[in-house]
């Protein structure tokens, strides 16, 4: 049993790498198995098809973020608060991953459908959408804050912390950073970003 759990690990590793670096349509089973160290046979018998062993990465990946920002929107903190924990989570998951929001993009773009479904299915995406809109909207009604949709609150605080992941060497190269400086920059973004939004949303 031991060893099953083993061998799916390092099939898993070997496949999040792969796909992580060609995406879904460049991925090939054969390439996920030789990284893994075992034939294409066994990757089978562990994993029938690609679309499952794509679903289980994705479903590692975002288990590792998920529930702690469930967890945060699920707390008594003030709405502040909340969105301060939420950013610091997501950011410091983006940095842990720094691949991970240019794939996701990539995907989104390639196949929107199979994302969106593994999302629905996997992690539960409207439950968490449902519960940030309902604390946006309690806040708004209880402190006095900006009348504004909750969808466009949500989308702004993903883009504010998704952009600069995936603009990382972008950044770098306008703003003359070194690897250190774009850390500092985004442990800053961290204290600051909550603020951001805060500040848009009072009257």
């Amino acid at each position: 049993m031991e060893e099953i759990k083993d061998t799916e690990k390092q099939i898993l590793n070997a496949a999040k790498e792969i796909f992580l670096q060609k995406g879904f349509d460049g991925a090939r089973m054969q390439d996920i198995a030789d990284k893994a160290g075992i034939n294409k046979a066994m990757l089978h018998y562990y994993f029938r098809s690609k679309d499952r062993l794509f679903e289980s990465v994705f479903r590692e990946l975002t288990s590792n973020i998920f529930p702690k920002l469930f967890q945060s929107l699920m707390s008594e903190m003030p709405f502040e608060e909340k969105l301060k924990s939420i950013v610091n989570n997501y950011m410091d998951f983006l940095v842990i991953n720094p691949d991970l929001p240019l794939f996701v993009f990539r995907e989104i773009n390639s196949n929107p459908e199979r994302i969106a479904n593994i999302l629905k299915d996997v992690v539960k995406i409207d439950d968490f959408k449902n519960q940030l809109k309902g604390n946006v909207d309690n806040a708004i009604s209880e402190s006095g804050l900006e009348n504004i949709d909750a969808t466009q609150v949500v989308l702004t605080l993903l883009g504010a912390c998704i952009f600069p992941a995936i603009a990382k060497n972008l950044i770098k190269i306008v703003f003359k950073m070194t690897e250190d400086d774009y850390v500092d920059l985004m442990i800053k973004r961290k204290e600051q970003l909550p603020k951001i939004l805060i500040n848009g949303l009072k009257k």
